[in-house]
């Protein structure tokens, strides 16, 4: 009869402590999941935010707003992205500067034409 309460006994025992391992387990693997789940929410929230700044931004440059600079301070790779394209939308502005100047000149220079034809045959002695 003690062997039988024995081997009960060490069965209800193995069987609670396994039970226990089961438990802490599960806990250890909800508490992991929770923990990535936070990590992984305020890294696509900033990655997000930053993406939309990027658009909006980009959004005023197509509509020839040359002269906003992207302010990005969180992910290398975005500050990175945000550099090129500060530096894009620099370039773009002394592009199109040198543009209307050439226009400007060309036009001028085309009055001036005008002006000489329209005076010299009016001057006397010519």
């Amino acid at each position: 009869m003690d062997w039988n309460y024995l081997c009960v006994g060490m069965v209800s025992a193995v069987l609670s402590s396994q039970w226990i391992n089961f438990l802490i387990v599960i806990l250890v693997t909800c508490f992991v999941i929770i923990i990535a789940s936070y990590i992984y929410s305020r890294f696509s929230r900033g990655v997000t935010r930053e993406l939309q700044n990027l658009n909006e931004i980009m959004g005023r440059a197509e509509d020839q707003n040359f002269k906003e600079e992207i302010k990005i301070g969180r992910i290398d790779e975005f500050i990175r992205l945000g550099a090129a394209y500060n530096k894009l939308i620099s370039r773009i502005h002394i592009l199109v500067n040198e543009v209307n100047r050439e226009k400007l000149n060309a036009k001028q220079a085309q009055l001036v034409r005008a002006g000489r034809r329209w005076i010299i045959p009016s001057m006397p002695g010519k």
